[in-house]
C-alpha cells in the first residue's frame, strides 16, 4: 500500500529527484585540438564551450546476444556489448566559435585537402558529463528587538525592529560523472537557416568513443 510519509522519507534520504538541467560537459580545451597558429574565431575559453551545451544524452549500454540451442530449446546468450553515439547540442553565438571548434577537431581526424587520415591517438580525447544536485539552502533566521521609550507620563512609544538573516545556498554537489574514453566528433549536423523564423541557432554534434566509465 502506498504510504505518503514513506515516500517523503525516501525522497529526503535520496537527496530529492534528479533534475535534467543540473549538468556540465567538460570538453578538451581548444588549444589541444588545434595545430593552427591562427585560431581566430575559435572558442578560446573552455568555460565558454562548456556553458554553451544545451543538452546531452548520458550513454547507455547494450548487451549483445545470439540464440543458441540448449537441449530442445533456443536460449539467448551474451557474446559482447555495444554503445550508441552520444549526442550533444550547443547554442551558437555570432562568432561561430562553437562551429569552428568542432570543424577544427574534425580536421585533426582527416585532412580534407590532402585526404590524409590521421592516427587515432592524435585526435581522440576524453569527455566528461557531470550530473549535479542542487545545493541545500539553510533556513532564514529572524530576530526581533523591542525599543520603547516614554514620550510623557501618558504616552509611550514602542518599536519592534525585525532583522532577517537570509539563508545560504550551499554549492551544487556532484552526484554522477560519466567519462567518454577516446571520444571524437563523427557527425557535425547541418545548420538550417530560415528567413521566416527568428529562432536561435543550435549545432548538434555526434560523438563516438571506445568505452565509458562512471563514478
Amino acid at each position: 500500500m502506498f504510504n505518503v510519509d514513506e515516500m517523503k522519507a525516501m525522497i529526503s534520504k535520496k537527496g530529492g529527484f534528479a533534475q535534467a538541467n543540473q549538468f556540465r560537459v567538460v570538453l578538451p580545451a581548444p588549444r589541444t585540438i588545434s595545430r593552427q597558429t591562427d585560431r581566430r574565431g575559435l572558442a578560446e575559453d573552455i568555460r565558454d564551450i562548456n556553458l554553451l551545451c544545451k543538452d546531452v544524452n548520458l550513454p547507455g549500454r547494450q548487451i549483445l546476444t545470439q540464440e543458441r540451442q540448449i537441449g530442445m530449446t533456443n536460449r539467448k546468450v551474451a557474446y559482447g556489448y555495444g554503445y550508441e553515439d552520444v549526442s550533444m547540442t550547443f547554442h551558437l553565438m555570432n562568432d561561430y566559435g562553437m562551429k569552428r571548434y568542432f570543424e577544427n577537431w574534425q580536421e585533426q581526424i582527416i585532412d580534407f585537402e590532402t585526404k590524409e587520415l590521421k592516427y587515432k591517438n592524435t585526435y581522440t580525447h576524453d569527455i566528461e558529463i557531470i550530473q549535479y544536485r542542487k545545493g541545500v539552502a539553510t533556513a532564514s533566521k529572524s530576530s526581533t528587538t523591542n525599543i520603547g521609550f516614554d514620550i510623557n507620563d501618558n504616552l509611550r512609544f514602542d518599536l519592534d525592529i525585525t532583522k532577517t538573516k537570509r539563508g545560504i545556498v550551499a554549492p551544487a554537489v556532484e552526484v554522477y560523472k560519466c567519462k567518454l574514453i577516446n571520444a571524437f566528433p563523427t557527425t557535425l549536423n547541418a545548420l538550417q537557416l530560415n528567413n521566416e523564423q527568428n529562432g536561435l541557432l543550435e549545432i548538434n554534434v555526434q560523438f563516438s568513443y571506445d568505452d565509458w566509465v562512471s563514478t
